[in-house]
């Protein structure tokens, strides 16, 4: 299910960290979980995720949102700022380090665990900061969280598995843009590791699993007013004066420090999505804090149940019918999906170079995937080639436009479509399941 996509296309620098990170902070380190990604996997084969937590925890509410007018205000807003090299700690704690049995011979089961006191403030350490090349923000948020842990990876090797076709010499709009959530989960479970794709998150949820030593990789737009998506890692926070501490690929240097007040713009616009990035032994805390969230079935009604209200309070507001329809379409209702798109959302978005949705169907593949799934296969003929033309580089597009064709009896241009898909991302395994279908080499 790509659904929602996010990617990353501008200048590295574009951010200036010129906010100094907080003093004072407890200093928590992850300790040496693994010198390679084996010991990670090994460790991670003990795991069972079916006990529940007997722990209970808030609901993840999302902040109330800010209108259209303080967006406008906080445009002159620097989305982040920055950090000395170091910060001053108080003190340091230690999560205990994962271990890899030399054999598994049974799962035991993940021992039930309390929700952990909420620190004043908190800086994860160590973790490493690269600049991104263009639209890696996915592939090096994976590296920044995973470093915390003691695994090194590449920005090459990273951005290779993700994004396959990296562009031309590092040229704007010549490589594929787009890294789904589900892509990040499947990348960071194959080195061994535990993460969750979470909806409706809060700033308290988001203090909670910092203060339990686990980083965060965060969904939102890269600069308020933009509509570009971007991926970031939550490292610390400061109750003291309402920042988070963010290691951003788009940053001039680590430790982004970002007002909550300008992230909650930024991230509702991803409906708060976040993906807390933890160790087997960790398992039993991060359900503690999710409590229900943790499961994501439940998750996403939850969700599903906050955003019909919040587009009920806020009809104006276009992030809450961007969030709710994405959400009906992942709890499987493309019905109501494709009301929110045909009687709010083209309605609200404002033409631009792009086209009539200018950006949206870049980051947000729903609507076509629904006329797909609906049989309405004219639809996507209609709205596939602009989108193709304009990102140049769209596997997940290509793959459902070919679809389509297929479907109304235009089989050799459903075919060149695949094809085209693969040559965007060869490892697109949609496009390869549907060629062979189709009996083509």
């Amino acid at each position: 299910m790509a659904g929602l996509l996010a990617a990353c296309g501008s200048d590295p620098n574009e951010i200036h960290n010129t906010t100094p990170v907080p003093t004072g902070l407890e200093v928590i380190t992850s300790g040496p979980v693994a010198t390679d990604t084996t010991t990670a996997v090994a460790d991670a084969a003990t795991t069972v995720a079916n006990t529940t937590a007997a722990a209970t925890t808030d609901a993840a509410t999302t902040v109330a949102a800010t209108t259209a007018a303080n967006t406008t205000a906080a445009a002159t807003t620097a989305a982040t700022t920055t950090a000395p090299a170091t910060a001053t700690a108080v003190a340091t704690t230690k999560v205990p380090a994962t271990t890899a049995p030399a054999t598994a011979t049974a799962k035991p089961a993940v021992a039930a665990a309390t929700k952990p006191a909420v620190k004043q403030g908190v800086l994860l350490e160590p973790m490493s900061w690269e600049h991104q090349t263009w639209n890696n923000c996915a592939p090096m948020s994976i590296i920044y969280a995973l470093s915390y842990y003691g695994v090194k990876l590449t920005q090459e090797e990273c951005g290779k598995a993700l994004r396959p076709n990296q562009g031309t010499n590092n040229t704007a709009n010549t490589g594929d843009k787009h890294v789904a959530g589900e892509e990040i989960l499947d990348y960071v479970r194959g080195k061994g590791f535990m993460i969750n794709m979470v909806e409706n998150g809060s700033f308290d949820t988001l203090r909670a699993l910092l203060s339990a030593g686990i980083p965060v990789i965060t969904q939102q737009w890269l600069l308020v007013g933009d509509e570009i998506g971007h991926y970031r890692v939550a490292r610390g926070y400061d109750t003291s004066t309402n920042v988070i501490i963010f290691n951003d690929a788009m940053a001039d240097g680590p430790k982004t420090v970002v007002s909550t007040a300008t992230q909650e713009i930024l991230w509702k616009g991803y409906d708060h999505r976040f993906f807390p990035v933890y160790t087997a032994k960790q398992e039993a805390t991060v359900k503690a804090i999710l409590g229900p969230d943790f499961d994501r079935a439940t998750n996403i009604d939850r969700a599903t149940t906050a955003a019909e209200k919040y587009t009920e309070a806020s009809p104006k507001d276009i992030d809450g019918w961007r969030n709710l329809g994405y959400l009906y379409y992942a709890q499987g209702d493309c019905k109501s999906a494709l009301n929110v798109w045909e009687q709010h959302l083209t309605k609200m978005l404002v033409p631009g170079p792009n086209g009539p949705y200018n950006h949206f169907l870049w980051y947000q593949l729903w609507p076509v995937e629904c006329y797909n799934k609906l049989g309405n296969y004219q639809q996507v003929i209609k709205i596939a080639p602009n989108e193709i033309t304009q990102a140049k580089i769209y596997a997940e597009m290509r793959y459902e436009y070919a679809f389509a064709l297929m479907n109304t009896g235009r089989k050799p241009e459903a075919v060149d479509q695949l094809k085209k898909a693969l040559l965007d991302d060869q490892y697109y395994k949609p496009a390869l399941t549907l060629l062979d279908k189709l009996q083509v080499s």
